[in-house]
């Protein structure tokens, strides 16, 4: 048996060669899709946290409202309990002066 032909040979050659090319071209493109794949589904995945992360926010922002709203009713009750407290002090204080007048009166009437 004779050695093929030199042409033979490269032509061999360079048929493996293509072959090889393509099954690397063929690698490559399913490893870009993979990689196309998975930054897609990261992609989903970051949006989804950050629309979570809005919601968290919205959520706590009614929260803090609803917080802040309370804590003003809550001041404004306390301002009119102060509010009276004054008043009935005023009255009660007033009460003891006329009360103090009358007995100075009384006193001197009695003189």
């Amino acid at each position: 048996a004779a050695p093929p032909p030199p042409s033979h040979s490269a032509a061999a050659a360079a048929s493996a060669a293509q072959a090889t090319v393509e099954e690397e071209r063929a690698q490559s493109r399913k490893e870009a899709d993979e990689l196309r794949a998975e930054l897609a589904h990261v992609r989903a995945e970051l949006a989804d946290a950050r629309f979570g992360e809005r919601d968290e926010t919205r959520e706590l922002r009614r929260e803090l409202e609803r917080v802040s709203e309370r804590r003003r009713a809550e001041a404004a009750v306390l301002r009119d309990l102060i509010a009276g407290l004054e008043a009935s002090h005023v009255d009660e204080v007033r009460g003891l002066l006329s009360s103090a007048r009358q007995q100075q009166q009384a006193a001197a009437d009695a003189a």
